[in-house]
């Protein structure tokens, strides 16, 4: 007997003003993704799968109601604090930066991690 993989989703309506712009944008990368020019180059590939883990991260921060400091100007010298945090082998389990605590890394793209999502 051969077990098929459990799949789990997060819903939301892609009309949703919301998620609109979002799904018009993966709309857009699985098109060039069906391109015989795409399909000819891994590194486009590559940079489309990548472009497509940040609008999932995306999703999953307007699903939980992220909220964008827009009356904020940013920390400039925070983002160098945040950047380096991971770059010097440590990440922040606090704060904002935090939400996608729980994922793994697979391949090319974060998805949720079995034994830690934040959607159980």
């Amino acid at each position: 007997m051969t077990l098929q993989p459990i799949q789990t989703f997060v819903h939301f309506d892609p009309r949703d003003p919301a998620f609109l712009g979002l799904a018009r944008a993966a709309r857009r990368i699985a098109v060039l993704l069906g391109s015989s020019k795409v399909q000819a180059s891994q590194e486009i590939r590559g940079c489309l799968d990548d472009l497509l883990g940040g609008v999932y991260a995306l999703v999953f921060a307007t699903k939980e109601q992220y909220a964008h400091r827009v009356s904020k100007p940013p920390e400039d010298d925070k983002i160098l604090i945040r950047a380096n945090q991971p770059a010097e082998g440590q990440a922040r389990t606090d704060g904002k930066w935090c939400m996608l605590r729980g994922w793994k890394k697979s391949r090319r793209f974060w998805q949720p991690s079995a034994s830690r999502s934040p959607w159980k």
